[in-house]
């Protein structure tokens, strides 16, 4: 069941997004089973740009590359803005598109550019985006799973932690994060969010069946200070200390300059 409901939710978003008006700014970001820390991409851009944005799936055309181990799918008409690689290339990426931020030091180092280069998950900046003030505490501690591990996750812990669907609508998901004491999470964007908003953390380390293993959580921890407490089962959840372990690991940059430039950006390719 499901299966059917991401299907038919994955359906619905792709033609939301593709219907939008032919003057909004064409954005590409993953769309596969419905999962947060893609799905975030439109609601994020539009808050950040001030327009309307819509999915552009033809990337022949000028679009931007939003947030997600999409680095590698850079065409020539790319205006990368963010954007991370899932695991190492072979090969590094020619610098015949425009790229103006990068996820983190490991993607950076596989694009071929002189030009200086910004570092950090646009999702990094959901704080700017939301107010995590204006969000009341009314859970504990909260677990976001990778979103093909939901239901393990639900049928292991759900008597013990609130259990966030990554699935679910994205700027939900960064709601439900953000009313949590504490959270753990075994998806990046579960992780990069809490730290967005301060709520303190602790990292589940990717399952085998994760694609890439650790080199996309690595490319996001070289942005940010602090050692994120690392567990790799959910039998080692028994030992953490949850005065001392959990952490909010900071952004080591500026994210007001991020975001400016991110409209600059914007404003000297589609304006």
């Amino acid at each position: 069941m499901r299966r059917l409901v991401n299907k038919i939710q994955k359906v619905q978003r792709k033609r939301m997004w593709e219907s939008k008006i032919s003057s909004s700014k064409p954005l590409f970001w993953h769309v596969g089973s419905p999962n947060f820390g893609d799905d975030i991409n439109p609601y994020y851009f539009e808050s950040v740009l001030q327009c309307t944005v819509r999915l552009e799936t033809d990337r022949s055309l000028p679009h931007i590359l939003g947030a997600g181990s999409i680095l590698n799918k850079a065409t020539l008409q790319s205006v990368v803005m963010g954007s991370g690689l899932l695991e190492p290339l072979k090969k590094d990426l020619e610098n015949t598109y425009h790229i103006y931020a990068v996820r983190g030091e490991l993607s950076r180092a596989h694009v071929s550019t002189e030009k200086d280069v910004l570092l950090g998950d646009p999702i990094s900046m959901i704080n700017l985006v939301v107010n995590p003030k204006i969000i009341p505490k009314v859970r504990t501690i909260g677990y976001v799973p990778h979103v093909t591990e939901y239901l393990a996750a639900k049928k292991a812990l759900g008597g013990r932690y609130h259990i966030i669907d990554p699935a679910n609508d994205p700027m939900g998901v960064v709601a439900d994060i953000a009313s949590c004491d504490r959270i753990i999470s075994q998806s990046l964007h579960g992780l990069i969010v809490a730290d967005a908003m301060n709520v303190p953390n602790i990292w589940m380390k990717p399952s085998s069946k994760m694609t890439g293993g650790a080199f996309k959580f690595d490319d996001y921890f070289s942005t940010v200070d602090g050692n994120k407490v690392a567990v790799s089962d959910y039998s080692e959840l028994d030992a953490i200390d949850k005065s001392t372990h959990f952490i909010v690991s900071e952004y080591k940059y500026s994210k007001v300059d991020y975001i400016k430039n991110l409209i600059n950006f914007s404003m000297r390719h589609f304006d």
